[in-house]
């Protein structure tokens, strides 16, 4: 015998799915999912068929959410985006010397869920859908370039940057040693060395004045004030000011030079 099923009908079933769904996934046990069907006027085995139905429903939806990878794909990305990016920006935002971040924690978590991931995109065949290859490629990309990142910039953690000063002025080195050489240190007027030729010396060569290739010391001075770095456009106006007015270019500390105690200008002539 047959009976039409009306909309109300489909309706208070739908009604039902969900509520069951919404309680067995709260972990409400299904024998108490069943009382409560049964307490609200349905009969014994329509709870348990509904219950049964809706369960393993619930189930099949919970195991494919462990196949999933797609989720530790996204956080993997965006985790090991923030580690990386932010260290590296904020290393090239630093001034030669100064300080910035280095956000190894969201790097590392970000790869722990991308080999998670990828464990799981490769356990299930059925989790390799071309979305998990679309997020697992990009993730693995970002991770990439954020490892890339934070190996330049902790690497390069030491090192300064060219100066630019007056007259295209030689400086002096980029990355600080333990200590200056003398022939940085101890020059003086009247002295004279080889022009280093080179935009960035750890050395200087003293030589008997005259010839070609050969620079005069006209004069020297610390720079003072200053307990950071003041900067290569700051020097030139200090150089400017001091230097004695037949010198025709400089040396100058750099950023790296700086931070080992380094203050000497040198204003020399061809």
């Amino acid at each position: 015998m047959a009976q039409e099923v009306t909309a109300e009908d489909r309706e208070t079933y739908r009604r039902l799915v969900e509520w069951a769904q919404a309680q067995l996934t709260s972990g409400t046990p299904p024998d108490e999912v069943v009382k409560k069907l049964e307490n609200s006027g349905y009969s014994r085995s329509f709870a348990i068929d509904l219950t049964s139905t809706v369960g393993s429903a619930v189930l099949e939806r919970a195991r494919a959410d462990e196949r999933d990878p797609t989720g530790d794909f996204a956080v993997a990305a965006i985790a090991t985006g923030i580690g990386g990016g932010i260290t590296y920006l904020t290393f090239a935002a630093a001034n030669p010397g100064g300080t910035f971040l280095i956000f190894y924690g969201p790097a590392v978590y970000g790869a722990w869920r991308l080999l998670k991931g990828i464990i799981r995109f490769l356990r299930s065949a059925d989790a390799r859908t071309p979305t998990a290859w679309v997020m697992g490629a990009t993730a693995l990309a970002i991770a990439m370039l954020s490892v890339v990142g934070l190996i330049y910039a902790t690497s390069n953690s030491e090192t300064g940057s060219d100066a630019t000063t007056r007259g295209g002025a030689p400086s002096r080195i980029s990355t600080p040693p333990p200590t200056l050489d003398e022939s940085l240190t101890n020059l003086k007027t009247g002295d004279c060395v080889k022009d280093p030729g080179e935009s960035e010396f750890e050395t200087l060569e003293r030589t008997a004045c005259g010839g070609g290739n050969v620079l005069r010391v006209i004069n020297t001075f610390q720079i003072t004030g200053h307990s950071d770095y003041p900067g290569t456009m700051r020097i030139a106006e200090i150089a400017e000011a001091r230097c004695s007015y037949s010198a025709t270019t400089y040396f100058e500390p750099t950023p790296g030079s700086w931070a080992v105690g380094d203050r000497l200008v040198v204003c020399v002539s061809d």
